[in-house]
């Protein structure tokens, strides 16, 4: 009651009941607006999710926080999804959000971030299957602060070295720097510095025939974007995680759940 009571008007003073919770959310679902139904889902789900980790020890969540977490999921959310191309340009080739792969295949969302200040590169890898739910993710920053194009394409080879560590077959790996991937897909041979880097991606593609890169815009590779920018601040040696923290997990529930193009 604390947690609702900070939500909006007609939350605060209507009483949903019933005997199950369907018939709680039909009751949300005829007496709210679509913005107080949003607001009604994210608090539902931020409360479950503090009951769950209180229960394993962790801290209680002030109420305040739980609604600005909410809130600012939600406007997350409205930001990723208003900028959306029109229908008439190619949106399958270059998404503008994130999508699942293809029944039995897994996607590789990878991304790069520099920390100048603290002479440090991060990478981060999520990988998902064609439910959107999280398979693994991982972390990395390594000192030093590479070029950008050296850094997207160190970690796409990190994400091809990762896949082939767990034995996949069918992956889709997908990342938002448009030239790494052009890179890694051309027939030319790459003579500028990096081009053993991108040789070294090339070798590992050609050992497994289903696995295959693509481009997709920045609001479509969110969750590898985030877990870079935190391997680069916090200059972590490595984290794998089959259980990602509550701002990740956020992330991924808000694209397994956005509606198709």
């Amino acid at each position: 009651m604390d947690v609702w009571c900070m939500g909006s008007r007609t939350l605060q003073e209507s009483k949903f009941t019933g005997p199950n919770f369907i018939q709680v959310v039909e009751g949300v679902l005829a007496k709210c607006s679509t913005d107080e139904v949003k607001l009604f889902v994210g608090l539902a789900r931020r409360i479950l999710l503090r009951r769950n980790e209180v229960v394993h020890g962790g801290d209680l969540i002030h109420p305040s926080v739980l609604l600005r977490l909410t809130t600012n999921a939600i406007t997350e959310y409205h930001l990723a999804t208003a900028t959306e191309e029109p229908a008439q340009v190619s949106i399958v080739e270059h998404p503008s959000r994130w999508m699942a792969p293809y029944a039995g295949w897994l996607k590789m969302n990878w991304d790069a971030a520099l920390n100048h200040s603290q002479g440090y590169t991060g990478f981060g890898l999520v990988l998902r299957d064609s439910r959107g739910h999280l398979v693994a993710a991982q972390c990395v920053s390594k000192p030093g602060v590479l070029t950008p194009s050296g850094a997207e394409l160190t970690g796409a080879l990190m994400a091809v070295y990762f896949c082939k560590s767990l034995g996949l077959t069918r992956v889709q790996f997908e990342g938002d720097a448009q030239a790494a991937v052009d890179d890694i897909n051309s027939s030319v041979r790459d003579m500028s510095s990096l081009g053993h880097v991108v040789d070294d991606i090339r070798t590992e593609l050609q050992g497994v025939s289903l696995w295959k890169f693509t481009f997709v815009r920045r609001d479509g590779n969110r969750a590898a974007h985030l877990l870079s920018r935190f391997a680069a601040s916090y200059a972590v040696d490595k984290i794998s995680c089959d259980t990602p923290p509550v701002w990740l997990r956020d992330i991924i529930c808000l694209e397994q759940i956005a509606p198709g193009e």
